[in-house]
């Protein structure tokens, strides 16, 4: 919440490690700080007094609070270890292992590579599964697209169509199919990136080329899926496919 007074030490003041320093009170809560380290009060910033907002407004200007001496600042090096302060704020002697986990950016980027290394891994094996299972999909509905159009097939043959514009004709129709199935996914899988770029602090993006890649390979699925019923249609005798019902 917004800050509504800041009760300042006086300069002068010498405060031992571990003794409170300052209040800071907001419209919501009082937070207590404490001194880090022994030493002295050398100036407070008393235009807070007035203004204490300028801490949210303006921390590194306005908003400074106070400026200490500390005792030993040999020691200010020691303050900076996270898992040194911790310690010593829970009392803990140098034998005792640590009450308390610690975990730094490092181990999380080390989470993340190990878990994609495995996605590295696994998602090639997945996505090759999903490719043969659509191919065989796509092949199948092109087989009875084929046997449903039988009279079809005949028909354009007996006009003159040559072999070649059958298969055209099928190919085009599997690609068609596989290409919109890519394109529809690629359109799921970007807004869902949205939304989880807007909802989570996860950097969530797909790269342009692989949109493009994922839907070249859908293309290429149908084509390959759609070659085996494209040239069994091709191959149709037109007189018994003009007697097809």
């Amino acid at each position: 919440g917004d800050i509504v007074f800041v009760y300042l030490p006086k300069v002068g003041d010498r405060l031992d490690s571990g003794d409170k320093l300052l209040d800071i009170e907001s419209t919501k809560i009082i937070w207590e700080l404490f001194m880090p380290l022994s030493g002295e009060i050398v100036e407070v910033n008393n235009a807070l007094n007035s203004s204490p907002e300028k801490v949210n407004q303006d921390p590194h200007g306005l908003g400074w609070i106070l400026g200490i001496r500390f005792d030993d600042a040999s020691q200010f090096d020691a303050l900076m270890d996270a898992e040194a302060a911790l310690r010593v704020h829970r009392r803990l002697r140098p034998a005792e292992p640590n009450s308390f986990h610690l975990e730094t950016a490092e181990d999380s980027l080390a989470f993340w590579d190990r878990i994609s290394n495995v996605l590295f891994v696994a998602l090639p094996g997945l996505v090759g599964i999903s490719l043969v299972v659509g191919g065989i999909v796509i092949m199948n509905i092109m087989l009875v697209s084929a046997l449903e159009r039988t009279m079809e097939v005949g028909i354009r043959i007996a006009l003159g169509a040559r072999r070649v514009d059958i298969v055209t004709q099928f190919l085009v129709e599997a690609a068609t199919l596989s290409g919109s199935g890519a394109v529809l996914g690629a359109a799921i899988g970007v807004v869902l990136t949205g939304v989880v770029r807007s909802t989570t602090p996860l950097p969530a993006a797909i790269a342009v080329q692989w949109i493009v890649l994922g839907v070249f390979l859908g293309v290429s699925v149908g084509v390959s899926a759609g070659v085996y019923p494209a040239l069994r249609a091709s191959r149709m005798d037109p007189v018994e496919a003009l007697r097809h019902e």
